[in-house]
């Protein structure tokens, strides 16, 4: 029973070493971003604690000592909850990491959102200071056109003033 329990956390080492010398090596994992799992577990101890593993794995299948096999399951057990919780973080981790990316990802979205919305705001105030341009422009056009109707209303009534003088000019002379 004994050699079972300890054939079983080897086995459970093993597979606990295999899942993550693959999760490591994933590019996910590479990311330097400071973090609190980070700040527990860095690279070289990771890789220490899995080279640990792997050579006491290697010791044990060496040993024919019964003795020196069951302290080296004690320590593999100990490596393996080590391992463990360094997993545990780095799942942690990955998952803080997942939510963070779709949070920004959602944030992404509204300020693309917000830019395509902006410059149909910019535009309407364009266009708005457009049209009271033309507003400003029409009316001052119209004042213009006033303003002509007046002086060519002005210049007939001289200008009738004018015939006048000239009638009552060529009637004194002719007198």
């Amino acid at each position: 029973q004994e050699k079972a329990g300890l054939v079983e956390e080897l086995e459970a080492a093993k597979s606990l070493k295999v899942k993550l010398e693959s999760e490591t090596s994933s590019p996910s994992s590479t990311q330097s971003t400071p973090s609190k799992a980070a700040a527990v577990i860095d690279k070289d101890s990771f890789e220490q604690a899995l080279r640990s593993v792997d050579n006491e794995v290697a010791n044990y299948n060496k040993n024919k000592d019964k003795t020196k096999k069951l302290q080296i399951s004690k320590k593999l057990s100990s490596d393996a909850k080590n391992l463990q919780k360094m997993a545990n973080n780095l799942l942690e981790e990955y998952y803080r990491n997942v939510s963070e990316c779709e949070a920004m990802k959602a944030e992404i979205e509204q300020l693309k959102d917000k830019v395509q919305r902006l410059p149909a705001v910019d535009r309407s105030e364009e266009v708005n200071a457009l049209k009271a341009q033309i507003m400003e422009m029409t009316h001052a056009q119209i004042e213009k056109v006033e303003q002509i109707d007046q002086l060519r209303e002005e210049l007939e009534r001289k200008s009738e003033e004018v015939d006048e003088l000239k009638h009552e000019m060529e009637a004194l002379a002719a007198t």
